[in-house]
């Protein structure tokens, strides 16, 4: 039962981050009759952001996700000025070829930036809150901790236990979508 609920809980949190990004899809064709290919991708350029100042700038997990916030917009703008503007008359298939295009400049760019290094953010929310009289510890709740990975904006694996410290252990990652990391206690 403890198992269910585990899994509960962590399937709330990793589907809440896939409803924000669909509800930007479906806002953005809603509005502009469009499908922006490159959504996903200014997100995953924001996340880098986020980690990249908390970690090389350290600035305080809010400031970062400020900065992310006004970099997403920047590039954003940028996106709708220099690709989609020019394209409002145009037949619906230009449009999609190139919010493909700009999907796949995104990705290439945070590859030539960032690298295809695995990064791990740090937790922002520490501590642990017990559950069903002790039988459930979620041990922390991270918003969210994940092992970013340039090109792969849709795609956050987590990394728990023993794995977080070797990640490439046997040759090969282990990705294991937890973004909360549970604990479940026998008593």
């Amino acid at each position: 039962m403890m198992d269910l609920i585990a899994n509960l809980i962590s399937g709330l949190s990793l589907g809440s981050i896939y409803a924000l990004i669909a509800l930007g899809y479906t806002m953005v064709y809603g509005i502009a009759k469009m499908l922006n290919f490159a959504h996903g991708d200014i997100i995953m350029v924001g996340a880098f952001a986020v980690v990249t100042t908390v970690s090389m700038l350290g600035f305080p997990p809010i400031l970062a996700i400020a900065a992310s916030i006004v970099c997403c917009v920047v590039l954003g703008v940028c996106v709708e000025r220099i690709a989609y503007k020019p394209l409002r008359k145009s037949p619906p298939l230009a449009v999609l070829i190139t919010a493909i295009g700009v999907s796949y400049f995104l990705q290439n760019s945070a590859l030539l930036i960032w690298k295809a290094a695995a990064r791990v953010y740090p937790p922002v929310v520490e501590g642990s809150m017990q559950l069903f009289g002790g039988k459930l510890t979620v041990s922390y709740v991270s918003l969210p901790q994940s092992d970013l990975r340039a090109g792969h904006p849709a795609r956050q694996p987590y990394h728990s236990g023993q794995h977080a410290r070797h990640p490439r252990r046997h040759g090969r990652h282990h990705d294991r979508h937890e973004p909360v990391h549970l604990q479940i206690q026998d008593r």
